[in-house]
């Protein structure tokens, strides 16, 4: 402001002196004195264009930010999914997709997939192919300690959806999550057994496990899972059966 009332006020000097100095625009006293107010216009207008250039780059971030936080809130709202093995129910908080049943490769099956799959209830027949060369078995428990009840019963599966989280994470040898998480679950880490052909993987099943009725009991034409142990003199809690906990935020 105080540089506009400056230029007017030279603009208006400078027209008057012009007049009385000298009609004569090639007087060098007034063409020195217009190219100085040329300057100062030309310095006021690049500072406007700065001032308005940075006021329109925050305007467009506050912009963004809130065009972030509404898709989050109101169109995209952020969504987190997870298999709970060993139980049919999805916690408080979760929406159940789906529950079924644990299957992999049989654990003498050398070459056998390690990972686990959840299979629906009922699942969709895509194929009547009977030459398949690969095989998914149900999950069976070999438990122990305070969950021996469940030994030789299938393991259940349920497929859980919690809104307004990101990302999850599964802690061993941990039942309670770190500040700032949502516990989903906790239980105990389970896998295949050391002296197995088949390969598995470690999978934290739920401590209040859920068991299917199997006809044939112990009957071995499954994936067998029992329970971690830590082992070693570096390995906290040596001998124990690890826990586990699922955590999302």
């Amino acid at each position: 402001m105080k540089i506009f009332l400056l230029i007017l006020f030279c603009v208006i000097f400078l027209t008057d002196a012009a007049e009385v100095i000298d009609e004569d625009t090639d007087s060098p006293l007034v063409s020195y004195l217009l190219a100085k107010v040329q300057r100062l216009e030309a310095k006021m207008m690049s500072k406007e264009v700065s001032v308005r250039t940075t006021r329109e780059a925050e305007e467009r971030s506050v912009n963004n930010a809130t065009n972030k936080d509404d898709m989050k809130t109101k169109g995209c709202p952020q969504v987190v999914s997870y298999i709970r093995w060993g139980n049919t129910t999805c916690p408080y908080g979760a929406i159940t997709l789906y529950k079924g049943t644990a299957v992999g490769g049989r654990y003498t099956d050398k070459g056998a997939p390690s990972n686990l799959m959840c299979l629906p209830q009922n699942p969709m027949r895509y194929s009547n192919n009977q030459h398949g060369d690969v095989y998914a078995f149900p999950v069976e428990y070999r438990t122990g300690g305070a969950i021996d009840h469940s030994t030789c019963r299938n393991m259940p599966c349920s497929l859980c959806e919690a809104t307004g989280r990101s990302s999850k994470i599964m802690i061993p040898s941990h039942y309670v999550c770190p500040d700032g998480w949502h516990k989903e679950y906790n239980g105990y880490i389970m896998a295949g057994n050391n002296g197995h052909e088949g390969s598995s993987m470690y999978y934290c099943i739920d401590e209040n496990l859920e068991q299917i009725n199997s006809s044939g009991g112990c009957d071995g034409n499954a994936q067998l899972f029992y329970t971690v142990r830590a082992t070693g003199s570096y390995v906290p809690q040596d001998g124990y059966a690890l826990s586990c906990v699922v955590c999302s935020k």
